[in-house]
């Protein structure tokens, strides 16, 4: 079971990392115009996978040590459904933004003000939920918040505004997703637990079918335009765009399932230093790929201090102990965190 475990980690780390990084090839390869939503429906489609693997006999001990509440969930289905849809319409809406976020800021500065959700849902579940923080807490609130400042000053002194949009929109989209844990997490402390394997799927063929919609009606008419031209002006390589989407909605597969693997194994220390270890790795090697080519990406001085800045505060976050709530679950919110990628 220990190395399952840490299988599990590496798998949920690596196909984090890579999620980004492929995302922004695409982009760089004229391939995924910011209109489109492809590689929305390609990371959906992947996720959508999951429900093949226990045909296959993957996964099986996994999705029944981890869903408690597989017994109870007939009960309520019509909130499985409801939340399901809610989650689904909202998680799209996320993934279209973090795409345009990473499309102007650069994957790198986007993973590490994007690892700064911890901190957001930390703040809307004080609110919410008057859930209680200590001063430690606060204090990494307080630094993350600091970084997110720096990091908008430096983009709009070294690049100019379209970085600094870029980090706009990156905070809108962790904005979404923070409300999708909020969601979650009241899901999860609900007096009638929900089946959250489920949960997952609805939510996970809502997305697929919102984006997939969204082709049709919009992406798919304007393809010549949209898809064909850009790569031309890009000088892409179609082996490469292919190759692209389907090691996306591979790794969107990957991320997925060992999220199933680390739920309830992994604690609040455990997750927030894997999405530290994801938002320094997707940075540095932003970098390393990207750098000759596009400035965004290069390092600089306000962006070693953002990262700096924002990782501290969400390391001294997560390594502060935390309060108990009567009522509220102690590790629900972290399991709520873990199973999102952007």
């Amino acid at each position: 079971k220990r190395y399952m475990l840490l299988f599990y980690n590496a798998l949920f780390l690596l196909t984090g990392v890579f999620q980004t990084l492929i995302q922004q090839s695409l982009f760089y390869m004229g391939a995924a115009d910011k209109t489109t939503l492809l590689p929305t429906a390609a990371s959906y489609f992947g996720v959508s996978l999951n429900i093949v693997l226990p045909l296959l006999g993957i996964g099986e001990a996994v999705r029944a040590e981890v869903d408690g509440a597989k017994a109870l969930a007939g009960k309520n289905r019509e909130g499985v459904m409801l939340y399901g849809i809610c989650i689904g319409f909202l998680e799209v809406i996320g993934s279209a933004l973090s795409f345009v976020a990473i499309s102007y800021a650069g994957s790198g500065l986007f993973q590490v003000l994007y690892a700064s959700i911890t901190i957001f849902v930390a703040v809307e579940s004080r609110i919410i939920f008057g859930r209680r923080l200590t001063k430690r807490q606060w204090l990494g609130i307080f630094l993350t918040t600091i970084g997110l400042g720096v990091s908008s000053v430096g983009s709009l002194q070294e690049v100019g505004g379209t970085q600094l949009f870029g980090v706009l929109i990156t905070i809108c989209a962790t904005l979404v997703y923070s409300a999708i844990y909020i969601v979650s997490e009241y899901i999860v402390s609900s007096p009638v637990p929900i089946n959250t394997q489920k949960l997952g799927t609805i939510s996970g063929f809502v997305s697929l079918g919102l984006s997939s919609a969204y082709l049709l009606v919009y992406t798919i008419p304007n393809w010549q335009t949209l898809v064909v031209d850009r790569i031309a002006e890009h000088n892409g390589d179609y082996t490469s765009v292919y190759v692209g989407y389907a090691l996306l909605a591979l790794m969107s597969l990957g991320h997925n399932w060992s999220y199933y693997g680390l739920m309830g194994n992994v604690g609040s220390v455990g997750t927030g230093i894997l999405q530290s270890l994801r938002a320094i790795m997707v940075f540095f090697s932003s970098a390393y790929m990207y750098c000759d080519q596009y400035e965004s990406q290069c390092i600089s001085f306000p962006k070693i201090m953002a990262t700096v800045l924002v990782l501290s505060g969400l390391l001294l976050y997560i390594l502060s102990k935390e309060p108990v709530d009567k009522g509220l679950p102690e590790e629900n919110l972290t399991e709520v965190i873990t199973n999102k990628s952007s």
